[in-house]
């Protein structure tokens, strides 16, 4: 993984094999702050998506290489360390279109992605009583 940072913005590069969650999660420690994903392209290999049905995460491991056609999310300091919260669309050979939470994945090729830097500190600390998800402390 490589990438550039200027005026509050950062492209990157990851490189085939890369872990996507744990190369966004170094890129917000490194840089010490809060990014927002706004762009991602290329490929990937056996991720796992999940639909939250308002309880639990129901998990899908989509087996074999996929388009990434679209990263959407934030990667946020957690009480302890960054914790990417990333939404993926992804599609296949036969132009099928699946998504979902990124729970893992590897990348095939590569992958652009664009990223801005918000100028505002916040953390996700709060579990809501409802759904046990953890919040943002706004």
């Amino acid at each position: 993984m490589r990438y550039k940072k200027k005026d509050g913005a950062i492209a990157a590069i990851f490189n085939d094999g890369d872990d996507p969650i744990r190369e966004l999660n170094r890129i917000a420690e490194e840089n010490g702050s809060n990014l927002s994903i706004i762009s991602a392209v290329g490929m990937i290999e056996n991720p796992e998506l999940g639909f939250f049905n308002g309880k639990s995460y129901e998990r899908k491991i989509f087996r074999g290489c996929f388009e990434l056609l679209a990263y959407s999310g934030t990667i946020v300091k957690g009480a302890e360390e960054y914790a990417a919260h990333i939404h993926a669309m992804i599609g296949d050979h036969k132009h099928n279109v699946y998504g979902g939470h990124l729970f893992s994945g590897k990348v095939k090729l590569m992958h652009e992605i664009v990223l801005e830097i918000l100028p505002m500190e916040f953390t996700k600390t709060k579990s809501d009583s409802q759904t046990g998800l953890m919040l943002w402390d706004l």
